[in-house]
C-alpha cells in the first residue's frame, strides 16, 4: 500500500459506488468523535472537512486526482484494488488491496453503506475496522412564507456556499459533541471571514429575518469575524448581543444546536 493513502482510498470507494447525484456525505470511524465530510464543489471536485491543506479531490474510475495549490497528483486504485476496467463498482461486495494483502467488504445500509476493512490471515475478522459511508441530505428547505426577506436576497455565491456548508457541519455533529471545534469551523468559514465586503452587509440583514434557524447561522458566521477582531463596529457588536438575547433558539431546528452553540459566542461579547 505504499504510496495510497487509506482515506484516499475510501473516497474513490464512495464516490463510485454512491449514485451519481450525491452532494454530500461523510466517513466516520466508530472509535472517533469527528466525521471526515466531502462536499461537492461546483467545478464536480470534492472538499474535504476537516482539512489541513486546502485539497479538492477529482475521482474519474478509478482515478484520483489531489489538487492542493499548485500541487496536482493523479493515481490509479482500480489497479491497486484489482477492479478491471468498465466494472460497475455499486455491485461489488468486497475489494482487495495490494494483491491480498488486506480487503474491503462493503455493507449496504440505508443512505449509504458500510466499508469493512480487515488484514489477510487468521484473526482478520478480530482487526476488523468499520467505517460508516452516508450520504447527507440536502439542508432542510424553510418555507418561503417563513423568510419573505431571505427569498428577496441571493446569497453571494462563495458566502451562501460556506453558509451550507456551516450548516451542514453543525448538523453532522456526533452526539456527545455540543459545538464544532473553533479550528473546523475557522476553516468552513474561511470563505466568508476574506470577503467581508460582501458577507457583512448580507449577514446582518439576515439578522432580523423571521426564520430562527436563518438569524442562528448569521449570528455564528458573524462571531468569525468578532474572533479574529474584524468587527469594530459597537454598533453591529450591540446588535448581535441583542438578537442573541430576545431570540428563543429553543426553536431552532434542533440539529443545529443553537442555544449551546450561541451561549458559547455570547461570552465573547461582553
Amino acid at each position: 500500500m505504499t504510496g495510497f493513502s487509506l482515506i484516499e482510498i475510501l473516497i474513490v470507494i464512495a464516490l463510485n459506488v454512491f449514485p451519481a447525484d450525491v452532494e454530500s456525505f461523510t466517513i466516520r470511524h466508530p472509535g472517533e468523535n469527528d466525521a471526515i465530510r466531502l462536499t461537492r464543489q461546483a467545478d464536480g471536485g470534492w472538499r474535504m472537512l476537516p482539512d489541513e491543506i486546502g485539497a479538492v479531490f477529482h475521482v474519474e474510475g478509478g482515478n484520483l486526482t489531489v489538487k492542493a495549490g499548485e500541487r496536482e497528483h493523479t493515481r490509479d486504485f482500480a489497479e491497486l484494488l484489482g477492479i478491471p476496467e468498465g466494472a460497475d463498482w455499486s455491485t461489488l461486495e468486497s475489494v482487495e488491496i495490494g494483491g491480498g494483502a488486506a480487503a474491503i467488504r462493503i455493507e449496504h445500509v440505508r443512505d449509504g453503506f458500510d466499508l469493512v476493512l480487515s488484514p489477510a490471515g487468521a484473526g482478520a475478522a478480530e482487526q476488523a475496522i468499520r467505517f460508516s459511508v452516508r450520504r447527507q441530505a440536502a439542508p432542510r428547505a424553510v418555507p418561503p412564507e417563513a423568510t419573505p426577506d431571505a427569498a428577496a436576497e441571493p446569497v453571494p455565491g462563495e458566502v451562501g456556499a460556506a453558509l451550507r456548508d456551516f450548516r451542514q457541519a453543525l448538523i453532522d455533529l456526533p452526539a456527545g459533541q455540543s459545538a464544532l471545534r473553533p479550528d473546523v469551523a475557522a476553516n468552513i468559514l474561511r470563505p466568508i471571514i476574506d470577503r467581508p465586503s460582501d458577507s457583512v452587509p448580507f449577514l446582518t440583514e439576515r439578522l432580523s429575518s423571521d426564520a430562527i434557524d436563518e438569524r442562528g447561522l448569521a449570528v455564528l458566521a458573524l462571531s468569525g469575524f468578532v474572533l479574529h477582531g474584524q468587527l469594530p463596529d459597537p454598533q453591529l457588536r450591540e446588535t448581535l448581543r441583542s438578537v442573541i438575547d430576545h431570540t428563543d433558539w429553543t426553536k431552532a431546528d434542533p440539529r443545529l444546536r443553537l442555544p449551546t452553540q450561541i451561549a458559547h459566542f455570547r461570552g465573547l461579547l461582553n
